[in-house]
């Protein structure tokens, strides 16, 4: 009721503008009134065993009255509130939540972002604007035009402590990733000797993996990207999904943490002890963060000028990722239904690859059974912990046929659509895949 007492009481003020160009909020607003009333007509069809449905229509109906009034204290107050309630839902239903809970999310949260920025609390109204672009399908070209205004802003209000902070070249491993021991190689060919042409009929239509030596040796990322303070000075406010601990023995779960805080406590500590084998991933099991699989150039599309692009692309849709980690980090194996090149731009990754044809003898984790591993539910992924083989519970993985190989700075590796992998972090690494 005092809550309820308040918001009145701000639809009673005359408090509206602020800060916020009106052009920047008109935009803003409008969105929120089209997309909060589109969610209203739906919120029928949300699962509501604890009355859920009728908050969150609560919340996104006043919401809806205070963006339509232009009564900004109104319209964060409702965000703020809905973003805390969606927040919490969504932790709980982990990894494959309802969309029409997502959908609210982003419209909370990008509310309370906008209040914030229009009473210049511009970092926290950025990292609000964060949480709304990595936790909901937030269309971002709809509301382009204050996303710009406030990274734009925010920069004025960051300081952050500068220190020299390079990660190493793969010299100084050297003579440790000699040690591997590798037992079949993919085909390998030289940057100069490649041609697209040859590339998309021989091993693309082929489905054949292919290393591409010194692919991106041109790309600026290979030096800027080094420097982990580069990341920690230009983006250190931003908040990112980190997974923390290990995905392959269970530990792992994920938390949005800012750039600065990633890199300082994980990052930094791992560019320190250098080379990763398999006795330090071992000990060092709470020291493993992974930006995974992240859509980085979509929240930060300054970073594309470090890279010079796939240029042999001909049409077809290109989704790009970020894959920035600790040494350790270990990617289960797994096939993804889409052809993908992977580009190593710092640091060093251990890859093996299975052929389709070995998918008998890799105990694929059944879509439909029991698991509490939610990134198994898909059916791409498999029971088989690469490098810590179970002879008693998979005894046939040890029969399968694989390629492995070592990718270094520059270094690109295509995947073909089916094929198996598992990939292991030898070092800090940061790598680009691209799915077509």
């Amino acid at each position: 009721i005092a809550l309820s007492d308040r918001i009145n009481d701000f639809f009673q003020s005359n408090y509206s503008l602020g800060a916020v160009p009106i052009s920047v909020l008109g935009s803003v607003l409008s969105f929120l009134v089209r997309e909060c009333s589109l969610i209203c007509k739906k919120i029928d069809m949300l699962p509501d065993a604890d009355g859920s449905s009728l908050d969150i229509l609560s919340y996104m109906s006043g919401l809806i009255k205070g963006a339509s009034r232009r009564h900004l204290r109104a319209c964060g107050c409702y965000g703020q509130i809905g973003e805390f309630f969606c927040f919490t839902i969504l932790q709980k239903l982990g990894a494959w939540p309802n969309s029409i809970i997502t959908e609210s999310y982003g419209c909370f949260a990008l509310a309370a972002s906008l209040n914030f920025a229009n009473q210049g609390m511009m970092i926290d109204s950025s990292r609000m604007l964060d949480k709304a672009m990595i936790l909901s399908p937030l269309i971002v070209g709809d509301v382009q035009d204050f996303v710009s205004y406030v990274r734009h802003h925010v920069s004025g209000f960051l300081f952050f402590d500068i220190f020299p902070c390079v990660v190493g070249d793969f010299s100084f491993m050297k003579d440790k990733i000699q040690g591997i021991s590798l037992r079949s190689h993919p085909m390998e060919l030289e940057k100069n000797d490649f041609v697209p042409q040859t590339f998309f009929s021989e091993y693309v239509e082929e489905s054949k993996p292919l290393v591409i030596r010194g692919f991106a040796s041109s790309w600026g990322a290979l030096d800027t990207w080094r420097d982990l303070n580069f990341f920690i000075a230009s983006y250190g406010h931003r908040l990112v999904p980190i997974e923390v601990g290990s995905m392959s023995d269970g530990t792992m779960k994920e938390e949005l943490m800012t750039i600065s805080d990633f890199f300082e406590t994980y990052m930094i500590k791992s560019r320190d002890i250098g080379f990763w084998d398999i006795q330090t991933l071992q000990e060092k099991t709470s020291l493993i963060a992974y930006l995974a699989q992240f859509r980085i150039f979509d929240h930060i599309p300054e970073l594309v000028s470090g890279l010079e692009g796939i240029s042999f692309f001909q049409g077809g849709h290109i989704e790009q990722n970020a894959w920035i980690g600790t040494g350790g980090t270990r990617t289960p194996l797994h096939f993804d239904s889409y052809d993908n090149i992977l580009v190593q731009v710092v640091g060093v990754k251990y890859v093996r690859l299975y052929n389709a044809d070995q998918t008998n003898k890799l105990y694929v984790i059944n879509a439909n059974g029991s698991t509490e591993k939610s990134f198994c539910r898909q059916g791409n992924f498999s029971a088989v912990n690469c490098e810590f083989e179970d002879a008693k519970k998979h005894p046939l993985c040890l029969k399968a046929t694989y390629m492995d190989t070592i990718l270094y700075p520059g270094d690109a590796l295509f995947i073909p659509a089916g094929c198996w992998h598992y990939i292991r972090s030898l070092s800090t690494s940061f790598s680009v895949n691209s799915f077509w």
